[in-house]
């Protein structure tokens, strides 16, 4: 039927790739990174302790909090349709948190534009903040469709429904 290398291939595939896919929806954008709160005594230890940011028993290293109202984060989004990355018109108070030991965090406070990822209309991912965002939104863009690709072999596999030509 299948070649033992063929198999090997296919599983190899799909084990190398995350568990969720890296996918996220709106709900989990909010959590993960907008904050209510000013970046004034913005506290990355205590944000960082929720358990979205707790994998596999590990602190996250990283994470970038926007200090705006979710709406008007959302608006970033306003009009797309499928999937695409964006980058925001306008600059957002943000509060870069990083590990400094254990799961304690140090944060740095900016203002910037931002790139995020939209599926219809709303923001799922934080790509990156900076000013030279346009060019390195769109390949991210790019690297994200590979990505997807790869979830819908994973998903076609575990379906039993995967075409042929990727045999």
């Amino acid at each position: 039927m299948f070649s033992v290398a063929t198999l090997l291939l296919v599983y190899g595939i799909l084990f190398g790739l995350p568990q969720n896919g890296g996918a996220e929806n709106w709900a989990t954008f909010q959590r993960k990174h907008i904050s209510s709160n000013s970046t004034t005594g913005f506290n990355c230890t205590k944000a960082m302790s929720d358990s979205i940011f707790i994998v596999n028993g590990q602190c996250k290293s990283f994470n970038t909090f926007i200090h705006a109202v979710a709406g008007r984060v959302k608006e970033i989004c306003k009009g797309v349709k499928g999937h695409k990355n964006k980058t925001s018109p306008n600059a957002y108070d943000l509060t870069e948190c990083t590990k400094a030991t254990r799961c304690e965090y140090n944060g740095r406070n900016q203002r910037s534009k931002i790139c995020v990822t939209c599926e219809n209309s709303v923001p799922i991912h934080f790509v990156r903040r900076g000013n030279l965002l346009i060019n390195v939104c769109h390949k991210f863009t790019k690297a994200y469709d590979a990505l997807k690709q790869k979830e819908t072999i994973q998903s076609n596999f575990a379906t039993n429904t995967l075409p042929l030509t990727y045999l």
